[in-house]
C-alpha cells in the first residue's frame, strides 16, 4: 500500500473511532437524561406523539443533544473529505485519478487503493470477485485512457 493510502486508511479509522465514541457518549447521555425526566425508553425507532420520550426528544434539551450528534457526523465528514484531499495530492498518477475521478465510490476506491501498486489483471480479478462489472469496465477504460491504470499487456487492454 502506498504511504498516502496508508495515511488516508489512518485518518479514516481515528476520525471514525472518535466519532463513533462521541455518538455512543451522546446516546448514553440523551438516554439518561429522557430517564431522568421521567420520559422512559422508547425503541420503535419511529416518533410518536403519545410517547413521552418522542415528546421529550423534540423539547429543547432533546433537540440539543440531536443537533449535538449532527455536529459529529458534520465533523466525520470533513475529516473524510481532508482525508480524501490527500489521496488528491498524490505523487502516484493512478491514485490522484483515483481521487478525483472515483469519489463517489469510496469503499470500492479504497478497496482498490488498498492493494496498489497491483497490475491491471489483479484489479481486474478484484473487480470480478466485487462483482463491480459494469462500473469496473467504465472506470478500467477511463483509466487507461487517461495513461494512469497500472502497465498492461495488449490482451489485458482489450479485455
Amino acid at each position: 500500500m502506498y504511504p498516502e493510502v496508508e495515511q488516508y486508511v489512518a485518518a479514516l479509522e481515528v476520525a471514525g473511532e472518535a466519532a463513533r465514541r462521541q455518538l455512543v457518549a451522546l446516546d448514553a447521555a440523551l438516554d439518561a437524561a429522557a430517564k431522568s425526566a421521567g420520559a422512559g425508553t422508547h425503541t420503535s425507532g419511529v416518533l410518536n406523539a403519545n410517547c413521552p420520550r418522542c415528546t421529550w426528544l423534540r423539547g429543547p434539551l432533546g433537540v440539543l443533544l440531536g443537533n449535538r450528534g449532527d455536529t459529529v457526523r458534520s465533523e466525520l465528514s470533513a475529516a473524510q473529505d481532508a482525508a480524501w484531499a490527500t489521496l488528491r495530492a498524490s505523487e502516484v498518477p493512478l491514485v490522484r485519478w483515483i481521487a478525483e475521478n472515483c469519489e463517489e465510490f469510496p469503499d470500492e476506491a479504497l478497496e482498490v487503493l488498498r492493494v496498489l501498486p497491483a497490475s491491471l489483471m489483479e484489479l481486474d480479478v478484484l473487480a470480478r470477485e466485487a462483482g463491480w462489472c459494469g462500473i469496473w469496465d467504465r472506470f478500467r477504460a477511463r483509466a487507461i485512457e487517461a495513461g494512469v491504470a497500472p502497465i498492461a499487456t495488449k490482451d489485458e487492454v482489450s479485455s
